[in-house]
């Protein structure tokens, strides 16, 4: 074999180990990462319930390493409205965040001595399970507004736009379990979600007729007329706020 093939096949051989050894490093760094780099993880702990024959206060801590954000709430297996529950201050707890979780599900009373499997689920797939049993006499006092505002709940039975007039009716059903809901404002936006008008204390009208009404009992129906002048055909959104804060929203096509 001549001295320029033995050099060549020399150097194929040391280009191999190099490789070899590039790779050895990468994995076995790879692994030093996995091992010592610290994993952040989601934990929920339920520090303590308050509870009414209405509702229940949950105050929760995140014990974890990451941050989370609350999802959905299970009580005894049962998936609970996201319209009658929610969270102070907010959704998202940062590690060592303390909140509270107010919950008025229209599916249940709570019964004194009763236990109850709480299961929060956050957005990033992790689900934390309690069980309480449920006690008496406790009065939520300045939390009764959010209880209150838990239990509102409206259902848009009809909306309907008339191109001559210009009005823009809305059929509303007071289908919570609470009384006295009052509409505070009204907001119309595009498909775009560019807010088109607002009506800031809009007349309620009775479902058949023109006689104004203040607000809305448990399966009362009523009326809102919006005055929405020369409003392309499209497809929008109505958001409908209420004294107590509660939120709907519906799509609709003009």
């Amino acid at each position: 074999m001549s001295q320029k093939q033995t050099g060549s096949t020399r150097n194929k051989a040391v280009t191999v180990v190099l490789i070899l050894a590039v790779a050895i490093i990468s994995i076995a760094f790879g692994y030093w990462i996995g091992t010592f780099s610290p994993r952040r993880v989601q934990k929920i702990y339920f520090v303590s319930f308050q509870w009414s024959d209405e509702g229940c206060m949950l105050s929760i801590v995140n014990t974890g390493s990451d941050e989370l954000i609350i999802d959905r709430i299970w009580i005894n297996g049962t998936l609970i409205d996201s319209t009658q529950w929610e969270c102070f201050p907010s959704i998202l707890f940062e590690p060592g965040d303390q909140g509270d979780l107010y919950m008025a599900p229209s599916s249940m009373t709570f019964t004194e001595g009763t236990a109850y499997e709480f299961t929060v689920a956050t957005v990033a797939g992790n689900s934390f399970c309690h069980i309480a049993i449920a006690e008496s006499g406790f009065d939520f006092d300045e939390e009764d507004s959010v209880m209150d505002r838990l239990k509102e709940k409206l259902s848009f039975e009809d909306i309907s736009y008339d191109t001559p007039s210009g009005n823009l009716t809305v059929l509303l059903l007071n289908c919570g379990t609470i009384d006295n809901v009052t509409i505070k404002t009204v907001y119309i936006y595009d498909s775009s979600s560019a807010l088109i008008q607002v009506f800031s204390n809009p007349p309620l009208y009775s479902f058949q007729g023109w006689d104004e009404i203040q607000d809305l009992d448990i399966q009362d129906e009523g009326r809102l007329v919006l005055s929405v002048p020369d409003l392309p055909s499209g497809f929008y959104n109505i958001k409908v706020v209420t004294v107590r804060g509660a939120t709907f929203d519906t799509d609709f096509a003009a």
